[in-house]
């Protein structure tokens, strides 16, 4: 069937998150528990107690605690303020950038909280993205046991797309004022078969058929319906193009997934996802590097974003052709699991169509 993912595009329409903007970049600045208990105090208003502080993490349950006591209708501005980051804390370490842990936040992100009016310049799609990407890298090895990341964008996305998997509910035909992740809060129909595991899931993808797949998830009707922040970012959903979180970089390459803009698809152009060996690079090395220095070649690659958009012809259809399957046959794993582990039948069929 050939490749999809998720695009910067399906990052901010399903979840408004804006993907044209600044890149989320860090100097990880080295501080002693004094200088922590220090910064916390200084912008969220609490002096935070040592069992709070895990690392350079701080609990999330120190901010519930404060955020169980409502501000009053007449609160100083301040204190307003210190309330709408402790919220945004716990959706960027609960959420988008979790860890293993789920119960903690990086205090590196107090500086980036710290002006509120400053964070609506930050490309927090593609940082996302960016992280999911790189987790999912991290899950697909073998020695892997915990993954983290902002796996719910992955399962909507995949609902969106294969509607096979879904639960068994009814996505919502308009979403009103919200982005099209509203589809998905509706009441469920019924509930799972017994016994599905994840074998069926991974059997299931594996298998999958062109017609049970939807291309082009968001139609121009649905676009134009959707409020306008989230299509704020429109002019880069097709750029080719590195995704810069943190220490993380990797790469936007649209031009492999063309026929989820409906276009046509033909062989992509080879990219190098681990130059200079980026994916083996993380925080825990690295103590108090400038990593907005260090990656400032991909940044500058990012800021010329305006001029990496990949053009195509429209397609009058969504089958690949011989060309695209040939190079794909050679470049990718066509099955996820062997199939003759589950089905002797199924094994036997498939033997020697792929590796």
């Amino acid at each position: 069937m050939g490749e999809s993912t998720i695009t910067l595009q399906d990052v901010e329409v399903l979840w408004d998150l804006r993907v044209d903007g600044r890149p989320v970049t860090l100097h990880h600045v080295r501080r002693t528990v004094q200088e922590r208990k220090h910064l916390v105090n200084d912008i969220l208003g609490f002096w935070p107690e040592d069992a709070m502080l895990k690392g350079g993490r701080l609990k999330m349950s120190s901010m519930y605690r404060q955020l169980i006591t409502l501000a009053p209708p007449d609160a100083p501005y301040e204190l307003v303020r210190q309330y709408a980051r402790m919220y945004i804390l716990i959706l960027l370490g609960g959420l988008l950038f979790a860890d293993a842990c789920r119960n903690v936040v990086s205090l590196n992100w107090l500086d980036y909280v710290r002006d509120l009016e400053a964070m609506g310049e930050y490309s927090w799609g593609s940082a996302t993205l960016a992280c999911l990407y790189s987790r999912l890298c991290h899950a697909c090895r073998v020695s892997t046991i915990t993954t983290c990341g902002p796996y719910l964008l992955l399962q909507i996305w995949a609902w969106e797309r294969i509607p096979s998997i879904r639960l068994e509910m009814y996505p919502a035909p308009e979403t009103g004022e919200f982005p099209v992740v509203g589809r998905w809060a509706a009441e469920r129909t019924g509930v799972d078969p017994p016994g599905r595991r994840s074998s069926y899931y991974r059997e299931h993808i594996a298998l999958l058929r062109m017609d049970e797949f939807i291309w082009m998830s968001y139609s121009e009707e649905i676009l134009a319906s959707l409020p306008r922040y989230c299509r704020y970012g429109e002019r880069i959903w097709r750029d080719r193009i590195p995704l810069v979180f943190w220490h993380i970089i990797e790469f936007h390459c649209s031009d492999q997934v063309m026929r989820q803009f409906g276009l046509v698809q033909n062989v992509p152009e080879p990219v190098n996802t681990n130059p200079q060996g980026i994916h083996q690079l993380d925080l825990s090395g690295y103590p108090g590097r400038n990593w907005a220095q260090f990656h400032s070649a991909w940044i500058q690659y990012w800021n010329a974003r305006a001029n990496a958009e990949v053009t195509g012809q429209l397609a009058d259809t969504f089958r690949p052709s011989n060309d695209y399957l040939k190079w794909y046959h050679e470049h990718t794993i066509l099955y996820i699991s062997n199939p003759s582990d589950q089905n002797s039948e199924m094994g036997q069929m498939l033997q020697e169509v792929s590796g």
